[in-house]
């Protein structure tokens, strides 16, 4: 009896905005977790095995598009929109968890 595959669904991860690029060029520390932001992004960019790493982010503030999700790993947030129709990641920030445009200001 054949067995069925799973097919894995690869997203390609496009060039990142200028804003991603700077926060790693002043925190050059974090450079070695971009490779796993693209592998964990490209598998499926809705969801993650270990929970509260990748989210939606609820709240629109005109500064990123419906859809934008961010991805976290320790103190690094990195936020992205994943476009469905092309299967296409692209990395719109970067920031520290204190620093991240998403979050609600008091």
């Amino acid at each position: 009896m054949p067995t069925k595959q799973k097919r894995e669904n690869i997203w390609g991860v496009t060039s990142p905005s200028s804003s991603f690029l700077k926060y790693f060029e002043s925190h050059p520390e974090d450079t070695k977790y971009i490779l796993e932001f693209e592998t964990d992004v490209s598998r499926n960019p809705f969801s993650h095995p270990t929970p509260k790493k990748i989210r939606r982010i609820k709240k629109e503030k005109g500064r990123y598009p419906k859809g934008t999700h961010r991805w976290k790993k320790k103190a690094l947030r990195i936020v992205y929109f994943p476009e469905k129709e092309t299967h296409t990641v692209y990395p719109l920030d970067a920031a520290n968890a204190g620093n991240a445009g998403y979050k609600k200001r008091r």
